[in-house]
Parts: C-alpha cells; sequence; structure tokens
C-alpha cells in the first residue's frame, strides 16, 4: 500500500472513531450497565450480610450487667487501722471518723525526699484545719526509727501531726502504697472525708510535694455532696 493508501486509511478510522465517541448509544449505555452492574452486585452481597448466620454458642456465658460494676460510682472506702506512734500509744483510724483527714504514707526517716514532703506539708498544717482537715503521716519505720525522724526532721523537736509506725507493711499494702513485682514500698498521699471514704489520692515512687494544691482540691472535693447509700441504691 503505497502512502497515499495509508493515510485514507487513517483517515476512515479517524472518522469512525469520531462516529463511535458520538453515539449514545455506544459511548453512555455501557457506563449506565456498569453502574448497574455494581449496584446489583452490592445489594447481593449486603443481602448475604443481612442474612448471615446463628449466633455462635461457644462464646462462653454473658454476665450479668450488675455484676459488672456499681450502678453509679462512688469512692473507695479507707481501709482501717491501728498504728503505734512513738510514744506507747496507739493511733486507731477510727478517731478521725466524722472528720477528714489527709494521709501522708512516706518511707522513713532514711528517705531524704519524705523528710521535704513532711517539712513541705508541716507549716501548711494550719491551714489544713482551718478547712477542718487533719493531717497524718505513716512511716515504714518502727517505733525506734519512727523516733529517730521526729528527734532528727521535726522542728522544735516534732512534727505538727502525728506520726505512726507501719514496719509490716501492713496498712501500705492496704492502700495499694507497695509494688507486689518490685517488693518495693511507694509514696502515698490521701484524702478522706468524714464518711471514710477516699476522695484524692496520689501513689507514686515520688512524695507529692504541692500541698496548696491539695488543700485547694480538699475544699473543693469536700463541698461537694457527699455519696451515700440508701435503699439498696447508690443516690446523692
Amino acid at each position: 500500500m503505497n502512502c497515499s493508501g495509508n493515510a485514507a486509511a487513517r483517515k476512515r478510522r479517524s472518522r469512525n472513531s469520531r462516529l463511535f465517541a458520538s453515539c449514545p448509544a455506544r459511548s453512555i449505555l455501557p457506563l449506565r450497565f456498569s453502574v448497574a452492574w455494581h449496584r446489583c452486585e452490592e445489594s447481593r452481597f449486603a443481602g448475604k450480610l443481612a442474612i448471615g448466620k446463628a449466633a455462635r454458642d461457644d462464646i462462653g456465658k454473658r454476665p450479668k450487667l450488675g455484676d459488672l460494676g456499681p450502678f453509679r460510682w462512688k469512692p473507695l472506702s479507707a481501709p482501717e487501722w491501728s498504728l503505734p506512734t512513738d510514744g506507747d500509744g496507739k493511733w486507731p483510724f477510727k478517731d478521725y471518723r466524722g472528720k477528714p483527714v489527709l494521709v501522708i504514707f512516706y518511707l522513713g526517716y532514711g528517705c531524704l525526699h519524705c523528710v521535704e514532703q513532711l517539712q513541705a506539708f508541716a507549716p501548711k498544717t494550719d491551714e489544713f484545719r482551718k478547712a477542718g482537715i487533719e493531717v497524718v503521716a505513716i512511716s515504714s519505720d518502727s517505733q525506734e526509727d519512727l523516733a529517730k525522724s521526729i528527734e532528727k526532721y521535726g522542728k522544735d523537736g516534732g512534727f505538727p501531726f502525728p506520726l505512726a509506725a507501719d514496719p509490716k507493711l501492713e496498712v501500705f499494702k492496704k492502700y495499694r502504697c507497695f509494688d507486689d513485682f518490685e517488693k518495693l514500698t511507694m509514696h502515698g498521699t490521701f484524702l478522706i472525708d468524714g464518711d471514710g471514704m477516699v476522695r484524692w489520692q496520689d501513689i507514686s515512687y515520688e512524695p507529692f510535694m504541692n500541698p496548696d494544691f491539695v488543700l485547694k482540691e480538699a475544699r473543693r472535693l469536700l463541698n461537694q455532696t457527699p455519696v451515700r447509700e440508701v435503699a439498696g441504691r447508690t443516690d446523692r
């Protein structure tokens, strides 16, 4: 085929392409068919999902919702204790029933960070008492070492709040101020209201060093309506 023949063939193919592109039946219908086919497949797939299979019966026993937790949240109840002081007496927690108390767990007179914490809270003791809050501290020391703490670090021969000894760490563990994995005591600061409920807490490897924050938060929390149990349910 000569050059003129090739040119004529290219001209015919170009004309046929324009005719195909301008034909509605050839250009639009295939697109409509494709969209309709996809919609049909989607409907069939959705129908299969809707029909599904019967619910499995090997997922275990479903617990009742009431067994998964309380109907409404309420603060934890502070565990009771009775601990020796630096003297021969005992310090029972029940003596603070009916009034708020701030309890500080510290790691003995050998912990300098603990000493800094006690010395930070000591000057604020009167402000806490004016707010109706007592301050007490529980040490991992024995009674003998507790006396050393008071003698060595207390101002004017003592602290403005009582110190109690828990050398067996029984109360530390009750308040979760003990790392069961590392077998180490931890620092703890707890605000307990007059009903014996823990309203605020901080448990850490470092002592909480901000008494002004605790005092401000205590005023806010203790001014709220207390949570009580009434007729088997929790009401405010």
